[in-house]
């Protein structure tokens, strides 16, 4: 939803005692992150696309593609197995869908076959990157998907971000609450902030085709983007 000032939030009708279940799990964090990929992935993708999503979890965005009804071989990388074996139990109409199940830079470093026309993150660069040499880590990561793309392929991130001016204090106090209602939560220096990740995709050959953004949840400023670079 969106509140009269713009920001995309949570369902105010919800209770807290609706928390626990699992559709306002996934609403109060997620959905409108989720609605913004889904948007990019509509304009982006194109019949007969090979993709590679990395930390494709149970197979979200893989749910979407298959409504877009065109064809699409999907490799979804993930290195948890309880979640691609419950991805692997879903039937897809319209896309060929295959697992692997291996650590996303184990698998992105392995990988050179340049036959990839979309290689797709979303809210997984948090978790693959070094926090402590995020560029040497983007430099390094921007390689090793140039190796894996088809000339002009794509790369699609989707990622979150703290802006500067939100304090530590703020952080931290979200987290807590973050961590009530889901049970999980990140530091905001695991986060890619986007200016960097197009620097460094730019300096390693890449065109940025565009950002957008949005305030992710209503209690924090915690930004959500989706990013787009082509491979010249």
């Amino acid at each position: 939803m969106i509140d009269k000032d713009g920001v995309v939030g949570v369902n105010p009708e919800k209770t807290d005692a609706q928390i626990d279940d699992k559709g306002s799990k996934f609403e109060m964090f997620f959905d409108a992150p989720y609605n913004e990929i889904k948007t990019v992935l509509k304009e982006r993708i194109k019949p007969e696309q090979r993709i590679v999503d990395i930390g494709a979890n149970i197979g979200n965005l893989e749910d979407y593609l298959d409504t877009l009804n065109i064809p699409l071989d999907v490799t979804c990388v993930d290195s948890d197995n309880e979640v691609l074996d419950k991805l692997k139990t879903k039937q897809f109409k319209n896309i060929k869908v295959e697992t692997d199940t291996v650590d996303a830079n184990e698998f992105i470093e392995g990988y050179a076959a340049q036959d990839v026309d979309t290689a797709l993150l979303n809210a997984t660069l948090h978790e693959i990157n070094n926090p402590t040499a995020q560029r040497k880590y983007l430099e390094h990561f921007f390689e090793r998907l140039s190796a894996m793309l088809k000339q002009g392929g794509q790369v699609i991130v989707g990622d979150y971000y703290y802006p500067d001016e939100v304090t530590d204090e703020e952080v931290a106090s979200f987290i807590e609450y973050q961590l009530k209602a889901i049970n999980h939560a990140d530091t905001r220096d695991k986060f890619v902030k986007p200016g960097l990740l197009a620097s460094v995709a730019q300096e390693k050959g890449f065109l940025a085709e565009g950002q957008k953004e949005i305030r992710a949840v209503k209690e924090i400023d915690r930004r959500y983007y989706v990013a787009v670079f082509r491979k010249q």
